[in-house]
């Protein structure tokens, strides 16, 4: 990927004992490779990876919802936005240049890279076993208020602070870097191992466990991680944990008990355990999910299910839950579709007296798919963050606790006018409470879009969403209209060109605003990908 906009070389200035990041330039980095092959018995992969098992609850880094060993790392996303050309605090970029806007670069996650590999076999005449191993040197970025200077936690009143990290460089302007991430700050070595005794695809024992030592990069500097990095701080961490599934006829059970591992100053890890119980037919499904977190357990390479708090840069901690799904479809026709999830804190959280707090959140969705002509859709979702609690700071996170509820309704229509050509219209309107207007706030949104197929290798879209947070004023939130074509053509399997343009208008009027509304921008991005 040739990038831009990426810091270099993070140093430490001894003199004034602080952080210094090298100007960006033009260069070329290679965040993604890999090379696999695959026999009877065994597959090995060298490069950069994902993996995951059992209930995402030990160890899953793949993202999908059932996870069964590695698979290749070579997700690199295109911007899709434009963002600020200015990065540096106040008072070290021209009115100007704090307003100018370039593309960015493109973005990856940083996986594991390594080796990783996994050998079957047979154990006696109704059994198999696989083993799976990996092994990873990866280096990692890190946003620079993710990061604490040990020497100034010593007597500090205030908790440890994040060093500055100063723009160093040849002609480069003298500023703070702000919000911008460090790459290659620390290195991760990490490894580990999972084992599945199976007798059946339904009946299996696992046992998964790995580690990992971050080693800092930056010489001279007594670096760790701050509490919000998401990253246990101290040194080393890990996980071990034991997996079971069990099925016969239409129900199926899985279970998954883990325990982390960490040095962090009044940590040590904690426990977990996921259970999930499936009952399913041809037609319809329900499944019911239960879920314990430890407050201790810092686990960043968990993929469980959770709510969407964090409590220091992790969402799989400090819950206690439960969570129902039903699916259920007729005739072809009707497919309805509902989840109720709830949670509850057993501990204090990110806020102080947070501890006890009552999460739920559910929704609902009927499908029509009896005609072409006329496909309706209708869903509703719904999200309270303290149930009994009235509050009015939905969208508020901090160190207070805060309470408040959002409730969204869509309602779509599709039209499918031949097989290559579909045109659909959405319209959502949701209400939030806010801290502005009474305690209420409500949002609308709009999208028409349409798709056409003139051939097997060309695919046209065109898409036009307005969107308006804040119904009773036109300065306070977003307001905006977005109107894009996306066109992609592919020559087999070997090569796949896709153009797209963007035309963004910010609505927002620019009277009692406290920043101007955005000039109107057009965009374009051209992407070609070639497979050999």
């Amino acid at each position: 990927s040739l990038t831009r906009r990426r810091l270099g070389a993070v140093h430490r200035d001894a003199r004034p004992r602080t952080l210094v990041a090298e100007a960006p330039g033009v260069s070329v980095v290679v965040p993604k490779f890999h090379g696999q092959w695959t026999g009877a018995r065994a597959s090995v992969l060298v490069g950069s990876y994902r993996l995951g098992f059992g209930q995402r609850l030990t160890l899953d880094t793949t993202g999908l919802p059932t996870p069964e060993g590695f698979l290749p790392d070579d997700v690199v996303r295109a911007p899709g936005n434009v963002e600020r050309w200015c990065f540096l605090g106040e008072g070290a970029c021209a009115p100007e240049e704090r307003e100018a806007e370039v593309t960015p670069d493109f973005q990856w996650d940083e996986g594991f890279r390594g080796v990783v590999g996994t050998v079957r076999g047979p154990v006696g005449t109704d059994a198999e076993v696989s083993v799976t191993g990996f092994g990873s040197y990866q280096s990692r970025s890190l946003l620079s208020h993710a990061l604490v200077e040990r020497t100034s936690c010593e007597g500090a009143r205030d908790g440890c602070r994040a060093p500055a990290v100063w723009l160093g460089g040849k002609g480069a302007p003298v500023g703070r870097v702000v919000s911008r991430s460090l790459p290659g700050v620390f290195h991760e070595w990490a490894g580990g191992g999972h084992a599945t005794l199976a007798w059946t695809p339904r009946k299996q024992l696992g046992a998964t466990a790995w580690g990992a030592r971050p080693v800092w990069s930056v010489e001279g500097a007594a670096l760790d991680f701050r509490s919000t990095a998401g990253y246990p701080a101290g040194g080393g961490f890990g996980a071990v944990g034991l997996d079971a599934a069990w099925g016969l006829g239409p129900v199926d059970l899985f279970v998954e008990a883990a325990r982390s591992f960490d040095v962090a100053p009044g940590g040590g890890g904690g426990f977990a355990v996921l259970q999930r119980t499936v009952v399913a037919d041809p037609s319809k499904e329900l499944e019911v999910s239960l879920r314990a977190y430890g407050r201790g357990f810092a686990n960043p390479y968990t993929g469980a299910m959770s709510g969407p708090d964090e409590l220091e840069g992790s969402r799989a901690r400090n819950e206690v839950g439960a969570r129902v799904r039903y699916l259920h479809r007729l005739e072809d026709a009707w497919r309805l579709r509902g989840e109720v999830d709830a949670w509850t804190l057993p501990s204090d959280g990110a806020a102080v007296g947070s501890a006890g707090t009552v999460h739920l959140r559910g929704s609902a969705r009927v499908d029509w798919r009896a005609h072409a002509l006329f496909q309706p859709s209708l869903w509703g979702e719904y999200r309270d963050k303290d149930v009994g609690v009235a509050g009015d700071c939905f969208d508020v996170t901090g160190e207070e606790p805060c309470a408040g509820s959002r409730l969204r309704v869509t309602a779509r229509v599709k039209v499918e006018l031949h097989d290559a050509v579909s045109v659909a219209a959405q319209y959502a309107h949701a209400r939030v409470d806010d801290p502005v207007n009474a305690g209420v706030r409500e949002d609308a949104q709009a999208v028409v879009e349409t798709q056409v197929r003139p051939c097997e290798a060309v695919r046209l879209r065109g898409r036009a969403v307005w969107k308006d947070e804040d119904l009773a004023t036109r300065h306070r939130l977003e307001q905006s209209f977005r109107a894009s074509l996306d066109a992609s053509w592919s020559a087999g399997d070997a090569v796949t060109t896709r153009a797209r343009y963007a035309w963004v208008l910010d609505l927002k009027d620019a009277r009692g605003a406290r920043t101007p509304p955005d000039a109107p921008r057009h965009l374009f991005a051209l992407e070609v990908e070639t497979r050999f």
